[in-house]
């Protein structure tokens, strides 16, 4: 079984499914999900065939022309949900319905992704990473990057194509993003000469209505000298 994950925000999804076997070209491949009736997808002599399709999957599946010809039976899904998530089973059958190769995938749909970034302890500054799909960069979003530890702390706002760094006491003049986000897509949070220390930091993505769009979460980790605080008299005697 191979495994997939993936965020709500995300524009496609794909399946992956290559093989090294011999395909007679008239071969049909059917994508199932194990917990819903009918098909995800079926395809057979270069057409997608979506009569008995799960109208849950309607508009929202495909695969390549020449499948069979190239061996790469992958499935592309489109604006995955929540509901998506589960276990696809794609078979695929010659002309007398023997089965010849089938795959097993896990897709995971969640409402944001994680990410753990480490530094060494004594860094004084980090990048925390975030490349937002660029359908949702429109003019009117705001981008919040929160520290959301013990206490809930606003670190920096992009809003209307206004930076607003953040005014906390501590953070201020220590973060920046970068300058044109829209057209790079990159909303990562630049956190310079500031003592770091572990931390669980979110950035939100919003419409010009208030509503979440996508969301990120990055786990700062820092690594410090363990074996010297656990082993102080050891590593003196050493």
């Amino acid at each position: 079984m191979e495994e997939v994950d993936v965020t709500v925000s995300e524009d496609v999804v794909r399946l992956p499914f290559k093989t090294l076997a011999h395909l007679p070209h008239d071969a049909k491949v059917v994508w199932n999900h194990t917990d819903k009736p009918n098909t995800v997808h079926e395809y057979q002599e270069c057409q997608n065939q979506l009569e008995r399709q799960n109208h849950e999957y309607q508009d929202r599946t495909d695969m390549r022309p020449d499948a069979v010809k190239t061996k790469d039976l992958t499935l592309t899904l489109k604006d995955p949900k929540l509901e998506d998530s589960g276990v696809y089973i794609s078979t695929i059958y010659n002309k007398d319905g023997k089965i010849l190769a089938r795959k097993t995938v896990m897709l995971t749909v969640r409402v944001y992704k994680v990410e753990k970034v480490s530094v060494d302890e004594g860094k004084r500054s980090v990048v925390l990473p975030f490349h937002a799909t660029r359908r949702l960069l429109s003019e009117g979003i705001t981008v919040e990057w929160r520290l959301t530890d013990v206490e809930d702390t606003m670190l920096y706002k992009y809003q209307t194509g206004q930076h607003i760094p953040a005014e906390d006491q501590d953070y201020g003049g220590h973060t920046e993003m970068n300058e044109d986000p829209l057209t790079t897509g990159d909303l990562s949070l630049t956190i310079r000469d500031f003592p770091l220390t572990d931390g669980v930091y979110t950035c939100t993505i919003y419409d010009e209505n208030g509503k979440r769009l996508q969301q990120k979460v990055v786990v700062l980790i820092v690594r410090g000298e363990w074996k010297q605080l656990l082993y102080p008299q050891q590593e003196q005697n050493t």
